[in-house]
């Protein structure tokens, strides 16, 4: 008896693997060697700002005394005052953004803060 012969199929037709989904615009860039170039450029830019922007802020402790508002002040004071109120449409005056979550739960939660602080 002889052997069967062997049904070739087109692999193009039927794929072994099912097709890959389609991935949102963002990733599907970042797939590509070129596009984590541009996230490694952007982002590098933005560390860049932060970092020159905090050593200004930061060298205003070697500038002294000067006045602002009438007043003789620090310069590193207002500097300090103008971080305070950098974000303060975005968050209440009262806190910053590491404690941030902790003022809402104390805002939120002060009658029953007060009675236990009096027991």
């Amino acid at each position: 008896m002889a052997p069967k012969p062997i049904a070739y199929t087109n692999s193009a037709a039927n794929p072994v693997r099912k097709p890959k989904k389609a991935i949102p615009f963002p990733l599907n860039i970042y797939q590509s060697a070129i596009g984590k170039k541009w996230v490694m450029a952007v982002t590098g830019i933005m560390l860049l700002g932060f970092v020159i922007s905090h050593m200004i802020g930061n060298l205003k402790l070697y500038i002294g005394l000067v006045e602002h508002h009438g007043e003789i002040d620090y310069d590193v004071d207002i500097y300090g005052e103008f971080l305070k109120e950098l974000f303060v449409p975005i968050l209440p005056h009262s806190c910053n953004c590491a404690t941030h979550p902790l003022c809402l739960f104390i805002n939120q939660n002060e009658h029953k803060l007060k009675r236990c602080l009096q027991l």
